[in-house]
């Protein structure tokens, strides 16, 4: 199986240590160098400022065409050679991208399931359940839910997931991501494995 993942968006983008953001990391993570050459590859629209990605291009007098990224996903999609495309968002499914249209839009629009990331932290089940919503109401599928142990060491991981889990009505698989690097190999296998059955079932 292979995977070739993109962020269309990314903003708070620092030319000077161009390794310390979320392209660079998905970079690394396929076992590619993080120039600046491949950052923009996966991430065409880069600004510098750490802002809700309509504003930050407005501070470099910019805009983003949200009828431009949608075709330049579906270019994207139709040019790649992989098995399996994986297209980030930028900071949540209703952060704005041109006006009205939020990621949400972008991910209905293009008829994109979701792989929702949920954090380890007070009020994530609130808001999880909410974005799960969100979703049903616009019939966008859900493969399944990633929990992220991030570094929040005062929230008990296993108590938030094991909440999330007894809170869903409907039947959604939750993943776990734990802080151990030594768990990641396993965990990341059970997550890839979700995306192909999901594929498979839609075949």
């Amino acid at each position: 199986m292979s995977i070739e993942a993109f962020k269309p968006i990314l903003s708070g983008f620092n030319k000077k240590n161009i390794s310390d953001n979320d392209s660079s990391r998905l970079l690394i993570a396929a076992n590619k160098k993080p120039t600046l050459e491949n950052i923009s590859y996966i991430t065409p629209w880069l600004f510098k400022k750490p802002l809700a990605p309509s504003v930050a291009a407005k501070y470099e007098k910019k805009y983003i065409s949200y009828k431009a990224l949608q075709k330049w996903c579906l270019k994207t999609k139709k040019n790649s050679f992989y098995n399996y495309l994986l297209f980030e968002g930028a900071g949540g499914l209703m952060v704005p991208i041109e006006k009205r249209k939020t990621f949400i839009d972008l991910f209905k629009d293009l008829k994109f399931p979701i792989i929702l990331v949920a954090g380890n932290y007070l009020g994530t089940i609130s808001h999880t359940l909410s974005a799960i919503e969100n979703l049903k109401n616009n019939n966008i599928e859900i493969i399944n839910i990633v929990f992220n142990e991030g570094n929040y060491n005062k929230i008990n991981y296993n108590e938030n997931i094991n909440l999330l889990k007894n809170s869903l009505k409907d039947k959604i698989q939750v993943r776990r991501f734990s802080k151990s690097k030594k768990l990641h190999e396993n965990q990341v296998s059970k997550i890839a494995n979700d995306i192909i059955r999901y594929f498979k079932k839609m075949a």
